[in-house]
């Protein structure tokens, strides 16, 4: 007779939850189906595209702004799940929740547990200096990415990466472990390693290495890092992109290149302006790349200087919370 198929709910959002959900649907060799999908909507961008993908599949849904809600664990439990995967799930899962599931609940992280809790872990990562970050699958316990490790993988950080190349690069090699651990975790033989959180970094959704804010005394690759730590580019982040501000008026950077390591200037000064508009970081000439205005757009060299009032010895400042 064959195996009881392990009934499967998946809380998350986004392509990774989308593409997991396509991995278990796709698995007919093993004794697992997918009962449903909580969509987590409390963040502004719901995923339509995980909404379509149920729909066209006849998978049940729900969209939850609070998955510990009365209506949320009455709604999951009415499946009777063995297994609850967590998938780019932002909200914290409580007691009540935690206590459905006959084999657990299983949460992905887009960083190497235990040395990168919390949220934002990519772009910790890149403003860190960290040359390496990973992804893990871990059991959900009552602390915070706390929970037994599963599996993970470590990955190289591209020099040139921003947080978005990185985040993506988390979603691939998230699916393809996802892919290896699947049948382990279903078969009930999946391994359990337990977290030393000795060295641990914890980050809180607010938190944003050096509140955003540019200083040009910084040397060349720390404002390169923070620059890239925050450029999640054409997605918009809570974070907001790395920021400065000439004669008090802000604007948003993107990208910068090293020119050459001249000291001419004092740091912030405009060294040139022709083509690319140069300036004086505290250890080399850096160029501001790509810029946005204070309303988020796109702005050209040329636009720039003269929408900001630019000239050669200007000072650009380091922005600060009441401009």
């Amino acid at each position: 007779m064959p195996a009881a198929k392990k009934r499967v709910v998946i809380i998350g959002n986004g392509k990774i939850a989308k593409d997991c959900a396509n991995v278990i649907l796709s698995a007919s060799n093993l004794p697992c189906e997918l009962s449903c999908v909580i969509i987590d909507s409390i963040r502004e961008n719901i995923s339509e595209d995980l909404k379509s993908f149920c729909a066209l599949r006849a998978i049940k849904f729900l969209e939850s702004g609070d998955i510990n809600s009365n209506v949320a664990v009455q709604y999951i439990s009415s499946f009777r799940p063995d297994i609850i995967f967590s998938i780019n799930n932002h909200q914290i899962i409580r007691d009540q929740l935690l206590g459905i599931p006959t084999e657990g609940i299983i949460n992905f992280h887009n960083g190497p547990l235990p040395r990168y809790g919390g949220l934002n872990a990519c772009t910790w990562a890149i403003f860190n200096g960290e040359k390496q970050h990973g992804v893990t699958w871990h059991y959900v316990a009552r602390g915070v990415d706390q929970g037994d490790i599963i599996a993970q993988r470590v990955f190289e950080i591209r020099p040139d990466a921003t947080a978005l190349i990185l985040v993506m690069a988390c979603i691939s090699e998230g699916i393809s472990l996802f892919k290896e651990v699947l049948p382990e975790i279903i078969e009930g033989v999946a391994t359990r390693k337990r977290q030393n959180l000795t060295n641990r970094l914890y980050y809180y959704d607010r938190m944003i290495p050096e509140d955003g804010f540019v200083d040009f005394s910084w040397d060349y690759e720390r404002i390169d890092r923070l620059v890239r730590s925050l450029n999640y580019n054409p997605l918009i982040s809570k974070l907001g992109p790395a920021k400065a501000a000439i004669k008090g008026r802000i604007f948003f950077i993107d990208k910068i290149k090293k020119i050459n390591d001249l000291i001419r200037l004092s740091p912030g000064a405009v060294v040139s302006i022709t083509d690319h508009l140069l300036i004086q970081a505290g250890d080399s000439t850096l160029e501001l790349a790509e810029v946005r205005n204070e309303d988020g757009i796109r702005l050209a060299t040329s636009q720039f200087v003269e929408n900001y009032g630019i000239h050669p010895g200007l000072r650009l400042e380091r922005a600060s919370y009441e401009q």
